[in-house]
């Protein structure tokens, strides 16, 4: 502005130029070096010297470690529930990746399958029918062949109706192709098979002759096998387990009716000769069933089995790789009928060796247990229950991967299912601790293509970004942006991130890159936002859409090198929008209604509209009940167009956590499922996992309880739900590996949780 003197005049500059004329520029003032930075003119630019670790054009950006903490715990779910499935598991784990392989009986159907799981959890998989001709699954035995360069599944197993011995082939490691070969059909035989591979195309295999009641064994080809009877003396070799030690040579365990005891036998190659000892029975008691066998890296043999007179699951810990001396033998468990059916593995934990993991069946309560003994002799040992749900937990079998944990496949016997039970873990990456101003402020999503989370939420006094540089998150880049009133979503469409901000009504979007350096559109005023209301984002091919809460409805905002605002869909006052793209012209809105004016209770609605005419459907039918006014009902849609739904409902006294999943574009079609009737809940969200698009539901209770619904199926028909150490999570996202990544304040501190 201009002061008019006595033949002069005296400018007043606007920040940033000075001069008689205010004609210079400081481009130093205001300061925009955030964190202590000292700024330098630099012609028309500025060039900024950053204090400390800060790094970028103005100092935003910082590499940070975090606090990480681990928790594990128990989960099961269903691998495949059509029909009567699951009898007679063996399972193995992939070498390279780590997921479970399990081949199976489909009672149902009389036949022998095969699942191929493409996570820990067995929810993402491809389920392939061996076999289906005649009566044939009994007794499997799997093992994986590296063949081909890869690892190629072969499978044992018991002709029901010709009373056979089969071993079946598969083509490659997806079974896309398998060959069928009788192994043995001299009489009844082929019961309790135990399969080994000593090298490409050489199998051996143990097993019971009924029709003799002799323990045979066979050495096979993929063309031809040669048959022994391994003991020929009555009513033995029931309940076969088998090893091969070091040197290839085969060591089995079984059982011997006529004694009623539990027994070892060891082979030459061909097992032309063997030498055959008793290990348990000797006090006139029954023992020795279901045996399962492991062997130390000392060729020391350990075996799990049953004792049948006192209904325990025993562990015997030979002397030496030969049972010369005397045994040690202890009782796992005796407390009911326990242990009738076992598997064993060992597993090394730091300078502790061959610590015995055995899961096993509880007929008494029809649970699935597990035992882990923490000495090598089974002196202390921890007892467990992964499943309770029903009588589960028959024809179980075990394999501890490479974070030693176990992993079991098991039968329900009450709903006819083939589950899984594994150790989820739970990482909580401590990524910033000052504190954010809301939870419902943080958002979480990936940088680009690269699989790795980032978060934005509030600080005290920026808006930030948290750049994770590993998918815990144990170290990450910290951006700080320019505070917004409500940092309302974003979105990572490219490298760059990009979030919308509100300050007094006025929305703009903030585009910023991995060193802090952003820049800002204005998108205009928004009369009359609807206060407290977290607002919803979606990619879409174009650019990003947004949802904003209003006094008269719900603006969606289509943004990319322009912004286009649609009509308002719905009318009235409306909260907490949340949006998802349903194609290139079409898009889904759920939002909520007050009952009254400020109000917590109303309806929650749920709308299909065009782009760019904005012309919406009519609500879709929801049940008829009154909501809660939650943070974060989130919706998502299929590949297919289909919106997913999942959101927190208040009737009367009880609240819950449902899902509804859309069967056809409109939604006349569609599932509603309860999650969790047992409380009303903030803060939920959904994400799609997985070709599959299975729903994962992430949510946190009114008493600050944070809980997880991993569904098994796309319709959620089953479902696993735990609790994670987590008080107040806000949104979730999903990787292709399953890994279900959490953003949260947890004790103030800005927080990820990884569970996987």
């Amino acid at each position: 502005s201009c002061t008019d003197g006595v033949n002069s005049y005296v400018c007043a500059c606007a920040a940033g130029y000075f001069g008689g004329n205010c004609e210079t520029t400081d481009n130093c003032n205001p300061n925009p070096c955030q964190n202590g930075g000292t700024c330098t003119t630099n012609g028309d630019s500025f060039d900024c010297a950053c204090a400390g670790d800060f790094f970028g054009l103005t100092c935003a950006a910082k590499n940070v470690t975090s606090s990480t903490t681990s928790t594990s715990h128990a989960a099961s779910f269903v691998v495949e529930h059509e029909g009567s499935v699951g009898e007679y598991t063996s399972l193995q784990l992939h070498p390279v990746t780590g997921f479970p392989v399990i081949s199976y009986r489909d009672n149902t159907n009389q036949a022998l399958k095969i699942a191929f799981c493409h996570d820990r959890t067995c929810r993402d998989r491809d389920v392939v029918t061996l076999d289906a001709s005649g009566n044939v699954g009994q007794h499997t035995s799997l093992q994986l062949e590296f063949r081909q360069n890869k690892w190629i599944p072969a499978v044992t197993c018991y002709d029901v109706g010709q009373q056979d011995l089969l071993l079946i082939f598969c083509s490659d490691e997806n079974c896309t192709t398998s060959s069928r070969f009788v192994v043995d059909s001299q009489g009844d035989v082929g019961q309790y098979n135990s399969l080994q591979i000593i090298a490409a195309d050489f199998y051996v295999i143990t097993y019971t002759d009924f029709t003799n009641f002799n323990l045979k064994v066979a050495h096979c080809s993929q063309i031809f096998c040669v048959l022994d009877v391994l003991h020929n003396a009555a009513s033995i070799g029931f309940y076969t387990s088998l090893k091969l030690d070091s040197n290839d040579l085969p060591v089995v365990t079984y059982y011997d009716a006529a004694f009623g005891s539990l027994w070892i036998s060891f082979c030459d190659l061909n097992c032309s000769s063997s030498v055959r000892k008793e290990l348990d029975g000797l006090a006139a008691e029954n023992v020795g069933l279901y045996s399962s066998l492991a062997l130390t890296g000392a060729n020391v043999p350990v075996v799990s089995y049953y004792d049948i007179t006192n209904e325990d699951l025993k562990i015997l810990i030979c002397s030496d790789a030969r049972c010369s001396g005397q045994s040690t033998i202890v009782v796992l468990d005796s407390v009911g009928d326990v242990g009738l059916q076992s598997s064993l593995q060992l597993v090394d934990l730091g300078s502790l060796t061959n610590l015995p993991v055995i899961a096993y069946y509880d007929v008494t309560k029809g649970d699935l247990k597990i035992a882990v003994c923490l000495q090598a002799d089974c002196s202390q040992v921890i007892l467990s229950v992964l499943d309770s749900d029903g009588r589960v937990g028959t024809y179980p079998s075990l394999q501890i991967d490479s974070t030693l944990n176990a992993v079991v496949s098991y039968h329900d016997f009450t709903k006819g299912d083939l589950k899984v039970a594994v150790f989820l873990r739970t990482t909580l990456s401590a990524v910033d601790a000052e504190a954010p101003v809301d939870v419902s402020t943080i958002g979480v999503s990936f940088h680009g293509d690269s699989p790795n989370p980032v978060m934005l939420y509030n600080g005290i006094t920026n808006t930030k970004y948290a750049i994770c540089a590993d998918a815990q998150c144990s170290t990450a880049t910290l951006v700080s942006t320019k505070l917004s009133q409500d940092p309302f979503a974003f979105v990572l469409p490219t490298e760059v991130f990009v979030h919308l901000s509100s300050s007094a009504g006025t929305l703009s979007i903030s585009s910023c890159n991995i060193a802090g350096d952003c820049s800002e559109f204005n998108l205009g005023n928004i009369a009359n936002i609807t206060p407290d209301s977290a607002p919803g984002s979606a990619n879409r091919p174009l650019g990003i859409l947004f949802a904003i809460g209003t006094e008269s409805g719900v603006i969606v905002l289509a943004a990319s090198f322009a912004v286009l605002t649609l009509p308002a869909v719905g009318s009235g006052t409306t909260y907490n929008p949340s949006i998802s793209t349903i194609n290139t012209d079409k898009f889904a809105v759920a939002y909520f209604t007050p009952a009254s004016v400020g109000g917590n209770l109303g309806v929650l609605h749920l709308r299909f509209c065009q782009i760019p005419a904005g012309n919406c459907s009519a609500d879709v039918s929801l049940e008829s009940a009154i909501f809660t006014r939650t943070i974060g009902n989130k919706l998502q849609s299929t590949s297919e167009g289909f919106a997913v739904l999942a959101y927190s409902i208040f009737a009367l006294t009880e609240g819950s956590v449902k899902i509804l999943i859309c069967r056809d574009a409109s939604c006349s079609n569609k599932a509603v499922v309860l999650l969790d009737d047992t409380s009303v809940a903030v803060y939920v969200s959904v994400s799609l996992y997985s070709s599959r698009e299975l729903p994962v539901v992430v949510y946190t209770l009114a008493t600050s309880e944070t809980r997880v619904a991993m569904c098994t199926d796309p319709l959620c028909a089953r479902f696993t739900l735990f609790s994670i150490g987590v008080s107040q999570a806000s949104a979730s996202i999903v990787d292709s590996l399953g890994k279900t990544y959490i953003s949260a304040n947890v004790n103030g501190v800005a927080t990820l949780a990884t569970v996987f």
